[in-house]
């Protein structure tokens, strides 16, 4: 599926159920399915956990209202550390046909403008949710994208390699939170993503936002940034160590390591 022929095949179909496992499908899927006002059945996995959601941008959110921008390079988890429980894959396909099935059935309580998110380690579900963005850049009422787009720029999978002490593990970070140590922490993440799982303490100031509101922060103060997977954090502190942050540092893993390390109890996605 590309962008000079997704248009074509998606025409032809009054459903579409996204298998694929890769960003540049997925957003593509979606943006094309927001033009031609077609429902996508969304699945995704990542080791034992689960999830899936119905997106029709004409009655509800689209898949860039949950998440807006496509990873950028080296964010996107290669399956050596993401690979999943082999029969996951296969729940996840059995609940996206189930809406299909509904839908075509007219069945209305669909996942429409809800993400369900399941964990097969320990059966833990998860119903959110998830508000249409009146801002989305493809399915507002001011589209910003109005034509298909290219984005397998956005499948890298390098890792940003920082030096060790501009890093911190999430025990460690728990440490010091335990120890009540004077530590900001800054969650760069998008507010779609925080409403998913968060850590407590943690303050929500989107990457773009904190890159404008960084002049007004303590260059020698502690403060730890961080993501879903370390990747878009990492970044930043580097960018900022640079700018004179001299104890700025990244939360190694992101949420996903916290969650591994200190609090199982919080949705991974």
């Amino acid at each position: 599926l590309t962008a000079q022929n997704a248009e074509r095949i998606i025409s032809k179909y009054d459903i579409v159920i996204d298998g694929s496992d890769n960003f540049a499908t997925r957003y593509l899927t979606n943006d094309i399915c927001v033009f031609q006002k077609k429902p996508v059945i969304y699945g995704s996995v990542y080791r034992y956990d689960g999830q899936i959601s119905v997106f029709d941008s004409t009655r509800g959110p689209c898949y860039r209202c949950l998440y807006p921008e496509p990873p950028s390079p080296g964010e996107a988890t290669n399956c050596i550390i993401g690979g999943v429980l082999g029969t996951l894959p296969g729940l996840v396909g059995q609940m996206q046909a189930t809406e299909a099935i509904k839908m075509i059935c007219g069945i209305d309580s669909i996942l429409c403008g809800y993400l369900l998110l399941f964990n097969i380690r320990g059966w833990n579900f998860n119903k959110i949710k998830i508000p249409k963005n009146p801002e989305c850049v493809v399915c507002s009422e001011n589209p910003v994208i109005t034509a298909p787009v290219n984005y397998e720029q956005f499948c890298g999978t390098e890792e940003i390699d920082l030096p060790e002490d501009w890093q911190i593990t999430a025990a460690e970070l728990n440490r010091c939170i335990t120890a009540e140590q004077n530590i900001r922490m800054i969650d760069i993440r998008e507010p779609q993503e925080s409403m998913i799982c968060s850590i407590l303490g943690a303050e929500l100031i989107p990457e773009k936002e904190f890159i404008k509101q960084a002049e007004g922060l303590d260059k020698k103060g502690q403060i730890v940034l961080l993501c879903r997977s370390g990747i878009r954090s990492a970044r930043l502190v580097a960018q900022f160590r640079e700018q004179g942050f001299s104890r700025i540092r990244n939360l190694q893993g992101g949420i996903l390591a916290w969650i591994d390390e200190v609090d199982d109890s919080l949705a991974k996605y």
